[in-house]
């Protein structure tokens, strides 16, 4: 069986008790499951302290971070991962970064920084798309049960936090799931 289950709602709705529980269900009937829990910052396809940021700015982020230790510089740009043009790099995953550096990487942060809503849907878009080129089952468990990120994520990112119209959100859930079908 393979397959992914998403759970959305409300925050304090009783996602994380729902996605839970099924994730439970299906470990007792003997799938293969894996729970993804809100706030992981390694999500398959979620942005949870991950900054998106043209090369640019990251090299120069690393070039001045050189002048202090090249093994962080050349850590940092090795953990930057490639989503469409730009670059992404989960913050926790370099914790031993100075924290000016890790200041600068959160100006950048896809939910809480200066991204503007065009960079955030496309970096987003693109992870689901490379999700969907590498489904469940494929590296991990083959069913994978997620909470918040079609949906409650999106509209904080797009509808609260840039205000953008609800048509705008709706074509950018439809978008991701078509990113993932294209596959």
């Amino acid at each position: 069986m393979n397959g992914l289950v998403i759970v959305e709602g409300l925050p304090g709705s009783g996602k994380s008790t729902t996605a839970h529980g099924i994730a439970a269900w299906l470990a007792s009937q003997q799938v293969d499951v894996e729970h993804w829990p809100e706030g992981r910052v390694d999500h398959p396809v979620d942005f949870e302290q991950v900054a998106a940021l043209d090369p640019g700015p990251l090299e120069k982020l690393a070039a001045e971070l050189a002048l202090v230790s090249a093994d962080s510089a050349r850590a940092l740009l090795g953990g930057a991962e490639q989503l469409g043009d730009r670059l992404v790099v989960r913050q926790p995953v370099h914790a031993a970064l100075p924290a000016d550096v890790v200041d600068q990487l959160r100006a950048y942060d896809a939910y809480d920084g200066d991204v503007t809503a065009e960079v955030h849907a496309q970096v987003l878009k693109e992870s689901w798309r490379r999700f969907g080129s590498n489904p469940p089952g494929a590296t991990g468990a083959p069913v994978q049960v997620w909470e918040c990120v079609l949906l409650q994520h999106p509209v904080c990112a797009l509808v609260a936090r840039a205000d953008l119209p609800v048509e705008a959100l709706t074509a950018h859930v439809v978008g991701l799931v078509d990113a993932v079908r294209a596959v």
